[in-house]
């Protein structure tokens, strides 16, 4: 008997682009639950611990700022009420935490851009940044917990993870293109 590998409705997943603008939280706290445009944002209790030291963050921001590429998405799924309908408020950050971290504190004046708050930089720079899109996916209707689980270990380990020697590599190429077209 032959089996479809192909799921029988046709949306899984919806996705979605919105500007960092319209993910500036209000306080947000991701130490649990916060609030971010009306809506909560949870951690499923599968996700690991937060793990990226300071550097990490500010090297993020600063590449969103100088982006030129799409930045990587983020992944939510809804959560269920009690009813179990999805309940379009609350939403679980499947993969992303750390990136809509970074972002967050970004807006709250906790982490520098190139050395500089949210509250020092310009008006005209404070819009350019906002308008940076990052795109999400939504894992759409009923997903249960255990497919988001799947869909957070597909995103994450079925890479081959770079190396400090692969982005030294890169670093390297990079610089000595500059020196040849000065």
């Amino acid at each position: 008997m032959n089996h479809s590998v192909i799921p029988n409705d046709d949306k899984h997943f919806e996705i979605v682009n919105f500007t960092l603008h319209e993910i500036q939280p209000y306080d947000l706290n991701f130490e649990g639950v916060g609030n971010a445009v009306g809506m909560k944002l949870l951690i499923p209790e599968y996700q690991r611990e937060f793990v990226w030291e300071e550097d990490r963050y500010i090297d993020y921001i600063n590449s969103v700022v100088t982006a030129k590429l799409p930045l990587e998405p983020i992944y939510l799924q809804h959560a269920l009420d009690e009813r179990n309908r999805v309940d379009l408020a609350k939403n679980y950050i499947i993969d992303g935490k750390h990136r809509v971290k970074a972002i967050i504190r970004m807006f709250n004046n906790d982490l520098p851009i190139f050395g500089y708050y949210w509250k020092d930089i310009q008006p005209r720079d404070q819009m350019f940044i906002k308008m940076k899109i990052l795109p999400h996916y939504y894992l759409w209707g009923k997903c249960s917990s255990i497919q988001a689980a799947e869909l957070y270990i597909m995103v994450n380990f079925t890479k081959i993870p770079h190396t400090a020697q692969d982005k030294q590599k890169a670093l390297a190429y990079i610089k000595q293109q500059k020196e040849h077209h000065v």
